[in-house]
């Protein structure tokens, strides 16, 4: 209608009976029953081309399962046309993980009309509007000041509490209500509108940083939450409520079927817990792309334990020929450090280049790669290679050997890396593993400083 400068007309009203502006054959017919005499009064009137009955995709209401009709009816808009540029130019200025998102968002704002901003529903956050007796709202910064102040102190109920003459200033009067009567606004806020305003009552209102560092949603909340918070806080302060944003997929069963209770499919991660203990189920959304759907099941579990337990034991083999009471005085001595073998050196390299790696991923949000180096690591730089030649030194060489307390240094420098590495993922098993470190300084794990990147690494070391 707003593109071709057509009037909305509704000749149906809000129980689906047809309004007496249809003429008298029509006029009081519920919308069903009135098709048929549509029908009749065409072909009586020479406008009948064809009728035929077809199968057609409608929309249906998921309650009800009854199909919906479409009525134009007086609605509260937020224009988008005024801010668009703005709204575009901060989804650039804002990250995103994954880095389609960013077209996703820009695309879905290039094409988004007007933003319908009232429902009509029983209870919700009310629209503070109070309409005169020729029905003309009352737009006046005093009197939402007024309301805000009631809602503030009383809560959003208070709007449904108080008559109309309550809600306005005291001894308000308007040329539009010459006999003083007034009417409140029934509709409700749009959900998202309320969700989408949560930057000001979590940040702004509690004197926390704004913009928030990170929203983090699923893949729906584009058109959703991640939606109408940047349009709310770009109309209001200019610019977006987040400078990142990362989106995931949805967990589903081991038949990519969406869980649910009529289906009982649905996996209770509290089982999984239990049974295979926290870090398990961490580990599997360590290993899955979380930015993508992904299956879950008991067997798909039991996959990760073989991964956890090859983490594990590297651990235990490393912890265990740490027990040395001398080993804090060893290490200091530079003769130990400087002289060590080539193997030693490379996989120290190798380390770094994995520390390196893991840091730049976990930062991108990139859990996946940074889990698949990690383990890689584990597995085959330092389990099958660099501990499988160096047991012999373990085993076989004196106590106080300088090369076994060499070896130690490199197993001192994996273990003390690794468990910081691992802790965002494997936090109550790296706890276990702090507990049992020889040179631990810290009572807990998460108190440790994170690994940095070594901007000054030799990768000639690798070779």
């Amino acid at each position: 209608c707003l593109k071709y400068g057509i009037k909305p007309y509704c000749p149906v009203d809000s129980h689906g009976y047809l309004t007496s502006d249809t003429g008298e054959r029509l006029a009081g017919k519920f919308y069903e029953d009135a098709n048929l005499e549509v029908i009749k009064i065409l072909e009586e009137n020479g406008a009948l081309i064809k009728e035929e009955d077809i199968i057609h995709s409608y929309p249906h209401d998921w309650r009800t399962h009854k199909p919906v009709i479409f009525r134009a009816t007086p609605q509260w808009f937020c224009s988008i046309s005024p801010i668009r540029d703005d709204i575009i130019k901060q989804i650039h200025n804002t990250k995103w993980s994954p880095k389609w998102g960013e077209t996703r968002m820009v695309n879905m704002i290039k094409d988004r009309a007007d933003w319908c901003i009232s429902r009509q529903r029983a209870w919700g956050v009310p629209i503070p509007i109070i309409y005169c007796e020729d029905g003309t709202p009352i737009i006046d910064k005093n009197v939402f000041a007024h309301i805000e102040k009631l809602i503030k102190d009383n809560g959003s109920s208070i709007w449904y509490e108080l008559n109309e003459k309550d809600l306005l200033p005291k001894g308000y009067t308007n040329s539009h209500s010459p006999n003083n009567i007034f009417k409140k606004e029934k509709d409700i806020m749009d959900v998202w509108f309320d969700s989408g305003s949560s930057f000001n009552g979590v940040l702004k209102d509690r004197n926390l940083k704004y913009p928030a560092d990170l929203y983090l949603e699923g893949s729906d909340q584009y058109r959703g939450w991640f939606n109408s918070s940047l349009i709310i806080s770009v109309a209001l302060n200019g610019i977006a409520p987040y400078k990142e944003v990362v989106s995931h997929g949805f967990v589903m069963d081991e038949h990519w079927e969406k869980m649910s209770k009529s289906k009982g499919n649905g996996i209770d991660p509290l089982k999984i817990a239990s049974t295979y203990g926290s870090d398990i189920l961490r580990l599997w959304t360590s290993l899955i792309d979380y930015q993508q759907d992904a299956r879950i099941s008991e067997s798909i579990i039991k996959q990760n334990t073989e991964i956890y337990r090859k983490i594990r034991n590297t651990f235990k083999f490393m912890l265990g020929n740490l027990s040395n009471g001398t080993l804090e005085d060893t290490f200091k001595k530079e003769d130990i450090q400087d002289e060590l073998e080539v193997v030693d050196n490379f996989i120290l390299a190798k380390l770094e280049n994995t520390k390196n790696k893991v840091i730049k991923f976990m930062n991108d949000y990139n859990f996946i790669s940074a889990m698949s180096e990690l383990t890689k690591f584990i597995s085959d730089d330092l389990s099958s290679f660099y501990l499988d030649i160096t047991k012999d030194i373990l085993y076989c060489n004196e106590k106080e050997s300088k090369r076994r307390l060499q070896v130690q240094t490199v197993l001192n420098e994996c273990t003390f890396t690794l468990m910081r590495l691992f802790n965002p993922i494997l936090p109550f098993t790296m706890d276990e593993v702090n507990d049992n470190y020889p040179l631990k300084f810290e009572e807990n794990v998460q108190l440790y400083k994170y690994p940095e990147i070594s901007y000054e690494f030799n990768t000639n070391l690798l070779n």
